[in-house]
């Protein structure tokens, strides 16, 4: 099936250059912080039950989003964070003229 292009300008944004649809954003976000709630999940010997516990959040949804096919909410974030003992950073940078 070939990509959708819209028109709308709300759905393509500017990176470097490079016009991107806005749900390959996300799903690269989803992604990546799957990724790192998944290492920092095992670095401290936790499987997804026991963060699943600690956390408040459904292993299933801990599986979900560790695989980067959840995007979640910025609540269930922050209280992954604080099971794993994680504090949340995150940059905005000014548009480039």
């Amino acid at each position: 099936m070939p990509r959708r292009l819209y028109s709308d300008p709300d759905y393509i944004i500017n990176i470097n250059g490079e016009q991107i649809l806005l749900e390959e954003v996300k799903q690269k976000i989803a992604i990546d912080l799957g990724t790192q709630i998944r290492e920092s999940r095992k670095e401290r010997g936790l499987t997804q039950a026991a963060l699943a516990k600690l956390s408040g959040v459904e292993r299933a949804n801990i599986a979900r989003i560790e695989n980067g096919n959840l995007n979640t909410t910025f609540g269930t974030v922050i209280r992954l964070a604080e099971a794993l003992g994680m504090r949340i950073s995150i940059n905005l940078i000014e548009k480039a003229e």
